[in-house]
């Protein structure tokens, strides 16, 4: 996969995420949940254990092994810069 390609798919990666848990975190107000229950959700939705079980092909569109991994090493580094703002703050 080539750099603009891989680009691409983070950026449509991103945005079905973002949107997806937009989606869900609206949805959750409006059941009067909190917002992080749906965000959460639509994790779920958009893992393995849905959308993977459901529709395998468009888990594979979406998140390639290459984009998987790019998403994961950005999570742990937000993840990371959060806790270290937080034991700094202490």
């Amino acid at each position: 996969m080539s750099a603009a390609e891989l680009g691409r798919q983070v950026l449509l990666a991103l945005a079905v995420i973002t949107t997806a848990a937009w989606a869900f975190g609206r949805l959750a107000r409006l059941l009067h949940q909190p917002r992080v229950l749906g965000e959460i959700i639509a994790g779920i939705a958009l893992g393995p254990s849905l959308l993977g079980a459901v529709w395998p092909g468009a888990e594979t569109y979406l998140f390639p092994p290459e984009v998987a991994a790019l998403l994961r090493t950005g999570a742990v580094f937000v993840t990371a810069v959060q806790f270290s703002s937080v034991v700094l703050a202490l």
